[in-house]
């Protein structure tokens, strides 16, 4: 884990708190399982991070950050305020 995926993971967790991460989720018609799915986790994990009974950890809370990321652009982010951007030429990394 670098200081880029720990910056990815103080974000994620802010859009967690925040409500934005279910909100982004919800926009794009994602359900908890197919978030899931993509991120490795149950829909029951995702829904606990949401809700905030748990909070994603490890590499598992880098995976749904990076997710996150490319997720807030293909809502386009730049048109909606947003904890999670995507910086230019940061969209490279591995989900």
């Amino acid at each position: 884990m670098d200081e880029e995926d720990l910056r990815r993971i103080a974000e994620a967790h802010v859009a967690l708190g925040s409500g934005r991460a279910r909100e982004l989720r919800l926009s794009l018609r994602m359900s908890v399982g197919d978030l899931g799915a993509t991120v490795g986790v149950s829909g029951a994990a995702i829904s606990r991070w949401e809700t905030g009974r748990r909070t994603p950890q490890g590499e598992t809370a880098v995976r749904y950050a990076r997710v996150l990321e490319v997720l807030a652009k293909v809502a386009g982010s730049a048109r909606q305020p947003s904890v999670l951007t995507v910086r230019e030429g940061d969209e490279g990394g591995q989900l």
